[in-house]
């Protein structure tokens, strides 16, 4: 931004100095990164085959990138509640994975299993 607002001049460096984009990606990145975490967990411990869990695992997060592609594509708004209402839904499903994730490890079988 500092490179953007040393050398861009004209009608490209207002949308570009816009403080929502960062602001957005600062609180998005870390529930997106939980909840891609959270979901392999989940996967991991259900699945027989590592390959079977990282396969349905990736298609799982690929709808996890919604909020971001409406916002880039400009279908919503990039607005400070935008952002926090997406931050506020992503951090409720990681809360429900977390817990979901918790009941499917069978601490007994990683314990056991050599």
């Amino acid at each position: 931004m500092l490179f953007v607002l040393l050398a861009v001049h004209g009608p490209v460096r207002e949308p570009v100095l816009d403080w929502t984009w960062p602001m957005g990606f600062v609180l998005l990145a870390p529930a997106l990164a939980a909840f891609s975490t959270l979901v392999g967990m989940a996967f991991s411990a259900r699945a027989k085959d590592i390959r079977v869990a990282e396969h349905l695992s990736g298609l799982v997060l690929l709808p996890a990138m919604l909020p971001v592609m409406l916002v880039v594509t400009r279908t919503i708004p990039a607005t400070p509640v935008t952002w926090l209402v997406f931050v506020t839904a992503i951090v409720v499903l990681d809360f429900l994975l977390w817990r979901m994730a918790l009941r499917a490890f069978d601490r007994e079988r990683a314990i056991s299993a050599v």
